[in-house]
């Protein structure tokens, strides 16, 4: 049966936090959620493919890659510092 999950037990489901999940639905990472009114909710059914397609892509690569590092671009870094000044 396909259930709605809400953001919380997706990220909890991928191990992460809440902001990381939003981040990679944003940057395309993570299929976005559907809305019910103001509320994102995503189908069991997806979290679960996107795990397995995770799993699988996890066994197929060199064991000797670098892990990738999610660090923030120049546009996020600057939009930080300019909302960081605010409050100075």
């Amino acid at each position: 049966m396909n259930k709605l999950l809400d953001a919380k037990a997706v990220s909890s489901a991928l191990g992460v936090c809440s902001v990381t999940l939003w981040r990679h639905c944003k940057a395309g990472k993570f299929p976005a959620p559907i809305m019910i009114g103001r509320l994102p909710r995503w189908s069991s059914d997806c979290v679960e493919r996107f795990l397995a397609a995770a799993s699988a892509k996890a066994n197929h690569s060199p064991s000797t890659a670098v892990p990738q590092v999610d660090m923030p671009i120049n546009d996020e870094v600057d939009d930080l510092a300019a909302r960081l000044a605010r409050y100075r």
